[in-house]
Formats: C-alpha cells, sequence, structure tokens
C-alpha cells in the first residue's frame, strides 16, 4: 500500500510541476500541454547524447521508428551531422 501512495505522490506532483513552471516564466498556460512537455524531454534526452532505447525506455515506446523522429528533430543531432560533413568537403582551388 505504501508503494501505491508514494506513486501517487510521484504522479501529482511531477503533473503540478509544469504547470508551476509556466506560471513562474509567465507563459500562457493553455498554449502547452502534456505532450509538450513530452516531446521537450524526449530532445534534452536525444541532444544530451542519449541512445535511440533509452529514449524509447523513457516514454514507453515499442516502435523504433516514432523514437527517431525525436532523433532527426534534434538540433544537436543535425549539428553533429552537418559538423560530419564539413570535415569531409575538399575546398578546390
Amino acid at each position: 500500500m505504501e508503494n501505491v501512495s508514494i506513486r501517487l505522490w510521484i504522479k501529482t506532483s511531477f503533473i503540478r510541476f509544469p504547470k508551476q513552471y509556466l506560471i513562474f516564466f509567465n507563459l500562457k498556460i493553455l498554449s502547452y500541454t502534456g505532450h509538450s512537455f513530452r516531446r521537450s524531454s524526449a530532445t534534452l534526452l536525444v541532444e544530451s547524447g542519449r541512445d535511440l532505447m533509452t529514449l524509447k525506455q523513457h516514454n514507453g515506446w515499442k516502435l523504433s521508428t516514432v523514437a527517431e523522429g525525436y532523433v532527426d528533430k534534434s538540433v544537436a543531432n543535425r549539428t553533429e551531422i552537418a559538423n560530419k560533413v564539413s570535415e569531409r568537403v575538399v575546398v578546390l582551388k
């Protein structure tokens, strides 16, 4: 029974956090949904260098194709790819 109450406390605390965050930064609460925070956390996870499996576990996704959408859209991932390409470019004079 104690585990149930701890899980409930964690869930309700986590649900309150985004609302408090939006209020603190004076952002429009109605402009953001739970999905906004899910996407943000997924993007931050990818940009911190975590692998696809970790991303899938974090969001409870079974399909890699769903998680791969977040990897592709990651600014850090696109920057890394651009840097790798630019390292291989040979400038002809």
